[in-house]
């Protein structure tokens, strides 16, 4: 009987040292996890969700690296106009228009090998990894995405 005692303190003291233990560590699991997401956040754009520069560097690297460099594609995009649509129709509208550049360039980098980037303003980069036989075509469908007009309801309006 005077096992049976003293083996009930030892696992109570097992538990509540396994208890005290996981605590913190359950805390700062959650912090780090909240951490990782705000600093994910933090690396997008807040307008249109792309990726800063430093995702778009890191991404054309990896291709660089990964695969043949003549399929590797760097498009650089300038908003023309930009200033006359903020000026004319207010920055609400620029902002959609923005937007709207966003969604077309992710729409169409999706289901390739493709990252689409918002530098800054209105300057956009994407890179790629296009087979030579394709990429003339691909990035002339891209252009023509990209010059569709806009309708003025779908610039002021807010997804």
């Amino acid at each position: 009987m005077d096992s049976i005692l003293r083996a009930r303190p030892r696992f109570g003291q097992h538990a509540l040292l396994v208890t005290t233990a996981a605590v913190p560590v359950a805390g700062w699991s959650l912090h780090a996890v909240a951490l990782h997401r705000r600093l994910a956040a933090a690396r997008k754009c807040q307008l249109t969700g792309l990726p800063g520069r430093p995702e778009l560097l890191a991404y054309g690297d990896r291709l660089l690296r990964t695969g043949r460099r003549d399929t590797v594609h760097l498009v650089l995009l300038d908003g023309d106009g930009f200033k006359a649509v903020n000026d004319a129709h207010g920055h609400a509208a620029g902002d959609a228009v923005i937007r709207a550049l966003g969604r077309r360039l992710a729409r169409w980098c999706t289901g390739r090998r493709a990252l689409a980037a918002r530098l800054g303003g209105d300057e956009f980069a994407l890179a790629a990894a296009l087979p030579p036989a394709a990429a003339l075509a691909e990035l002339a469908a891209l252009r023509e995405q990209l010059q569709q007009p806009l309708r003025y309801e779908a610039l002021v309006s807010y997804p």
